[in-house]
């Protein structure tokens, strides 16, 4: 942390809330979905259930 201090202070820096690319994360989700995991998929990625769930939902819909 001092390494960054030193180099980049007085400078704002940003930092994605999220290092994944939406797309990737998706086909993860998918894949690892049982039915009863919502909440611990979006722990592990860092997104929220409701996105979870828009996500397994267009899946049926696009299966449909």
């Amino acid at each position: 942390m001092l390494i960054i201090y030193e180099h980049y202070k007085g400078t704002q820096l940003n930092f994605p809330v999220h290092l994944y690319d939406r797309k990737l994360v998706a086909q993860r989700v998918l894949a690892e979905f049982d039915g009863h995991n919502q909440h611990d998929l979006a722990r592990k990625y860092g997104y929220s259930q409701k996105w979870i769930q828009m996500v397994v939902r267009e899946k049926k819909n696009i299966n449909k």
